[in-house]
């Protein structure tokens, strides 16, 4: 750029003021205008203000660089001295790296030393253990085949004199068998004859009909709680047992409610006289006993408590024995329920049946909202079997000669934990201990003799087992209700 400004020499003429100062104007402008791009924006007229003006800005604008110019030498300085500080701390970390990579070489020659010798060590152990091992099987081999060789010797002795021992048994059992068989037939014979007599069941047979029952009765539960979303309402769980004990007991609360729906129709009157129900049946037998009774005397009393005659009469009890052998003959053709049967008695045995089988049907049906007809269908046939096998149990209450009782404690009764009354648990560390009944879960069978020479003789052929109220205090026995 060429700044133009007027020389001394360049004009001789003499010029005025005013020639003068519009010549330095013109310059000035011309310069204004190669330096400053805004200066066509400005009046030309007054060129030395634009030039002042020009100027300032010149110098404020110098300023602001050197302003800036100091700012960024700082900046610099200090861009250094982190580039140096960061150099330095290089250096540092170069220098840490170098020991690091000689320690980790030292430590790894030494790993290596210590990982050879142990193998050395490991490898002479090994061979000593193995040779060890080999010597100890070699001296147990040798052992073992003379114990064996030992006790093969002794084997064969004593086979050999159990041969012979067997020999001399074998000859007297065959002469025991002979005594045996004799024997046998002898009571055969008599076996046959006192079955012609009396149908009443020894103890072991009704104990084993009995058990008979109460593994129907299991069963037909087990199956009943498969059902799902099972709820006891109030008419099945009148004490709230559920409530207390919690679901995972209602197996005992439904074994509970079968036995008392059995007991109902066929046990609820003693002496075998509930066997065809409390209702016709009850009263056909009734007519038949009160109608004997009257043979004899005046006989008003018709109720349950006029059977005490059977407490202490031995004849009496020989007459209803040979009633209720008659009554089971009659009925014994009677094998399903519906079958055909023109005898009043015959249609007592059927509509009781039915009762029983309709009830036990609907407590099946009510424990769940929405019962599984299917479930009730297979167990049909189970739940007919426990009301024919209930049946002729009753009738062996009627039959037996003896006083065959059945009893069945309150909720809430206390009873003693011994031969008569089982807890469900049937803990060893019970016996003795007294509890309050919260549930009879299985009724017992007890006997007492009607024999003279052994009256009031009592003997438990079948426990009553019962589920005991939570933290029942150990109490006296104060007596046992609902002897059937």
């Amino acid at each position: 750029m060429v700044f133009l400004f007027p020389s001394s020499n360049s004009n001789k003429t003499k010029e005025s003021a005013s020639d003068v100062r519009n010549r330095y104007s013109s310059r000035i402008n011309n310069f204004l205008n190669q330096v400053d791009s805004y200066a066509i924006f400005r009046s030309r007229e007054n060129a030395l203000d634009n030039l002042f003006t020009w100027g300032r800005k010149i110098v404020d604008e110098k300023q602001k660089l050197d302003s800036m110019y100091a700012d960024q030498k700082a900046e610099k300085e200090r861009i250094e001295a982190i580039l140096g500080e960061l150099e330095n701390k290089h250096a540092t970390a170069v220098e840490q790296l170098k020991q690091l990579s000689k320690a980790n070489a030292e430590w790894e020659t030494r790993y290596n030393e210590k990982v050879a010798n142990l193998t050395i060590d490991y490898t002479r152990e090994l061979d000593e253990k193995e040779r060890n091992h080999d010597n100890q099987i070699n001296e147990m081999t040798e052992s073992h085949a003379i114990e064996t060789t030992k006790m093969k010797d002794s084997h064969i002795l004593d086979l050999q004199k159990l041969h012979q021992e067997i020999k001399y048994k074998e000859i007297d059992h065959k002469d025991k068998i002979w005594v045996k068989e004799n024997e046998n037939k002898k009571l055969v014979q008599q076996l046959l004859i006192n079955q012609d007599a009396n149908l009443a069941w020894p103890d072991d047979k009704l104990k084993f009909h009995f058990q008979q029952l109460q593994t129907l009765v299991d069963s037909v539960v087990r199956k009943a709680l498969t059902q799902k979303n099972q709820h006891f309402g109030q008419h099945l769980d009148p004490t709230d047992f559920i409530e207390r004990a919690g679901n995972g007991k209602a197996r005992f609360l439904l074994k509970s409610i079968i036995w008392k729906i059995l007991k109902d129709q066929f046990f609820s009157v003693p002496y075998g006289f509930g066997a065809l129900g409390s209702g016709q049946g009850y009263q056909a037998l009734m007519v038949v006993y009160t109608t004997w009774r009257k043979i004899f005397k005046d006989h008003s009393n018709k109720g349950p408590e006029s059977l005490a005659i059977f407490q202490h009469d031995e004849y009496a009890n020989k007459w209803r024995s040979v009633t209720f052998q008659c009554i089971s003959a009659e009925l014994s053709g009677i094998e399903q329920l519906g079958a055909t049967n023109d005898s009043p008695i015959g249609h007592f045995r059927v509509e009781n049946g039915k009762k029983t089988i309709d009830a036990i049907k609907n407590v099946v049906r009510g424990i769940s909202p929405l019962p599984d007809d299917s479930l009730l269908s297979q167990m049909e046939e189970e739940i007919q079997e426990i009301s024919n096998l209930a049946l002729k149990i009753a009738l062996q209450f009627g039959i037996n000669p003896a006083q065959l009782l059945l009893p069945i404690p309150e909720h809430g009764e206390s009873i003693e934990i011994g031969a008569e009354f089982h807890e469900t648990s049937n803990a060893a560390s019970k016996k003795g201990h007294s509890f309050v009944v919260d549930l009879v879960t299985l009724p017992g069978i007890q006997k007492i003799s009607a024999k003279s020479s052994e009256k009031g003789s009592k003997r438990v052929i079948i426990p009553c087992e019962i589920y005991p109220m939570a933290q029942s205090s150990s109490v006296s026995l104060t007596g046992v209700l609902g002897n059937i």
